[in-house]
């Protein structure tokens, strides 16, 4: 009888001791701080690396990399707009600097300048035709 005894009290501390690792394994992989992917041992998947490029990146003009911001200053640049137009927004990308330009007598437009040197590649006009007389096209002219 002390036999069966001491079997149950052992299997009893062995339930116990395993329901308490279960807890602990469930709070460690989603519990707060854990991020999603993560386990105790580190990330899930092993983070895709791109492959190396083949060719070496065009350079761009006074150096640097093609897309990448010029590290020189390219001086100030004047747009031909009206005096009352507005800047509503910029994007740059692309070696390009996109302006989203509105007002001045005029439909709201987006001109597209080089951001190497800032010259000024055309515009897109929105909502119809220039009000100025002169349109603007692709060229910028």
């Amino acid at each position: 009888m002390k036999a069966l005894k001491a079997l149950v009290v052992v299997m009893g501390i062995l339930i116990v001791a395993g329901v308490g690792l279960v807890i602990y394994g469930v709070l460690t992989q989603f519990g707060p701080g854990a991020e999603e992917g993560e386990t105790v041992a580190g990330p899930a998947t092993a983070p895709a690396v791109a492959p190396p490029l083949e060719t070496p990146a065009p350079a761009a003009p006074g150096g640097g990399v093609a897309g990448a911001m010029p590290a020189e200053p390219i001086g100030d640049i004047t747009l031909d707009e009206p005096a009352a137009t507005e800047i509503t927004g910029a994007t740059v990308g692309e070696n390009r600097i996109l302006l989203r330009l509105s007002g001045g007598g005029r439909p709201d437009r987006v001109v597209v300048l080089r951001a190497a040197d800032g010259a000024r590649l055309g515009s897109i006009t929105l909502g119809g035709a220039d009000g100025g007389g002169a349109a603007d096209t692709a060229t910028g002219q």
